[in-house]
């Protein structure tokens, strides 16, 4: 009986340092993590970085024998840009990783979700010029190209990494539902985001907001001084905005 307790006593003293040795490691797999997750930041900055003179282009079909830059000529025609053969370093398809894709019919020269296109130009003042030209014509699509086949929008914009594209999906997303939410035909906000740090004192302040304008103010208490901050929707004048705020918050 007596060495039953011994080997009890034994055990248990074998588990107390164990369990002692626990915010040990949960303190090294933090640290762990953290530098994993600072590596992975910065390799995804040095990524997006090295794509900065990169566009991409998607809801381009693939046909066999097609000439790229001849269909990026044709994109520069339709937004009013001019593009020379020294203006691009390379331009060729990538192939896409989503488990979504899907492959049209091949012998009609179609491709549902192609390969998107990269253009790497030689300046990144040139691929800003197309990025603007297609924001102010917007609304571009494969019937603007000339391409067979039944019209697709085309979608033009910077050469993001995996980790930003999914970034902007989940903004769209958030967006989407903010939109969606207001009801009855309502439309609430663009989507603004304020954040703050959790041991700021943050008051939402309803009664500083005009009933005619989509704002929204808080004030953020800062030890003795206190800040407010405001995104409101710009109204029909600048006047109006100015007389229903001045209005709200009484000032004369």
């Amino acid at each position: 009986m007596e060495t039953r307790f011994s080997d009890m006593e034994d055990r248990l003293i074998q588990v107390e340092a164990k369990l002692s040795s626990i915010p040990k490691l949960q303190k090294q797999l933090d640290v762990a993590n953290d530098e994993i997750n600072t590596l992975k930041s910065e390799n995804n900055n040095r990524d997006q970085y090295s794509r900065m003179n990169n566009l991409e282009i998607s809801g381009v079909p693939y046909y066999k024998g097609e000439n790229l830059f001849s269909i990026f000529k044709s994109i520069c025609l339709k937004i009013g840009i001019e593009m020379s053969d020294s203006d691009i370093d390379t331009i060729h398809r990538v192939r896409r990783f989503d488990s979504g894709t899907t492959v049209g019919d091949n012998s009609t020269g179609t491709r549902n979700r192609a390969p998107a296109i990269i253009v790497r130009f030689t300046r990144r003042m040139r691929k800003d010029e197309v990025l603007s030209g297609v924001r102010a014509r917007r609304g571009l699509s494969t019937a603007d190209l000339g391409l067979p086949g039944a019209p697709a929008n085309l979608y033009i914009g910077d050469h993001l990494t995996p980790t930003n594209k999914q970034l902007l999906k989940q903004a769209r997303e958030l967006k989407a539902r903010d939109r969606s939410s207001a009801g009855g035909g309502a439309r609430r906000g663009g989507g603004t985001v304020l954040a703050l740090r959790r041991d700021l004192r943050v008051r939402r302040r309803d009664e500083w907001c005009a009933p005619d304008l989509e704002e929204l103010w808080l004030s953020v208490d800062l030890g003795a001084a206190t800040t407010a901050a405001a995104r409101p929707t710009r109204p029909n004048s600048a006047s109006a905005h100015f007389s229903l705020l001045t209005k709200q918050l009484n000032i004369t």
